[in-house]
């Protein structure tokens, strides 16, 4: 490990120390979703604190990220992040600029001609390019709101594109897969052997959910019934009164917990869920969670589960 790389590893373990004490302010349920056309995740903290969100920038202002082993590169749930803040703050306060920044990242997206949103460095075991289903469903969310505000077809082509992946099993280059052989899922990393992460997966279901209401054969093809059944098996993603991020055990049978602001991530990502399908019991699991998250015991235990994970299965790297 080099300097940089010990670095942000000991700044990053303070902050989860700081975070296991206080608790997270980001990564709140925008409530403004409810009645407006605004996203359902709260990213104007990313907006007060650019330099440290949306840093590095290209020549258009459009966000990228410095990678240790890959150096400048776009990560596309980053830039949509950065529209849909944009596009947020442009429905509160009303400022031009805001609305031209989002269409400039919705113009980013369409690029993209056969809708695939692409990574241009490796992770793991994925060689470039490679795409996610967060990917997916975050650029969908951006281009949804881009055709509502302009009606231009463009965006709208693009995002009926984006979701064919969604059709394809990952051992064919898509992003479907199965748990237990039973439930369809939806990969944000397509391993070989899926490990089927539950933020991923629900930002995909949002865009598809969103893409469905201005284009309703949508939901039919990627059988969104069914990914909804899915995600309704909470408990999956369930171990030690706290949520995991995905499924994978490590090699000591470990549960990969999630950290206290993918916790808050997942609350509020179900408490969506219960607003758009009330009708799978989302709310009570985004309580139970909720309770647990504002107990400081168990956040400092699910700390503590973190980081034996990870002793035991290093994190993969961009």
């Amino acid at each position: 490990m080099n300097i940089r790389s010990k670095y942000i590893f000991i700044k990053k373990l303070l902050n989860d120390f700081k975070t296991a004490l206080i608790g997270t302010s980001e990564y709140n349920l925008n409530v403004k979703a409810f009645d407006t056309d605004a996203y359902f995740m709260d990213y104007s903290f990313a907006l007060r604190n650019e330099a440290k969100h949306y840093h590095p920038k290209d020549a258009e202002g459009i966000p990228m990220s410095n990678y240790l082993n890959s150096g400048k590169s776009y990560n596309p749930t980053r830039v949509a992040s950065f529209g849909l803040a944009h596009f947020q703050k442009f429905l509160t306060e009303g400022e031009v600029a805001n609305k031209e920044m989002f269409l400039k990242v919705a113009e980013w997206f369409t690029q993209f001609d056969d809708g695939k949103f692409i990574y241009t460095i490796p992770y793991g075991e994925l060689k470039p390019p490679w795409i996610s289903c967060m990917a997916q469903g975050q650029g969908i969310s951006v281009l949804v709101r881009a055709y509502n505000l302009t009606k231009e077809e463009k965006y709208l082509t693009v995002a009926k594109k984006a979701i064919v992946p969604f059709t394809i099993n990952i051992e064919q280059g898509g992003l479907h897969s199965k748990i237990e052989n039973k439930f369809d899922f939806l990969e944000e990393f397509p391993f070989k052997k899926p490990r089927h992460v539950l933020n991923g997966f629900i930002y995909a279901i949002v865009g598809i959910h969103e893409l469905s209401l201005i284009a309703g054969d949508v939901a039919k093809e990627v059988q969104l019934d069914n990914l909804i059944k899915s995600v309704s098996n909470c408990n999956f993603w369930y171990a030690h009164n706290w949520s995991t991020y995905d499924l994978h055990k490590s090699k000591k049978g470990r549960r990969n917990t999630a950290t206290i602001t993918y916790q808050n991530v997942h609350i509020t990502q179900f408490k969506y869920l219960e607003k758009i399908f009330p009708d799978y019991g989302f709310g009570e699991f985004a309580l139970r969670l909720e309770q647990d998250y504002k107990n400081v015991f168990l956040r400092f235990k699910a700390l503590k589960n973190k980081i034996l994970y990870r002793i035991d299965q290093p994190a993969d790297r961009f």
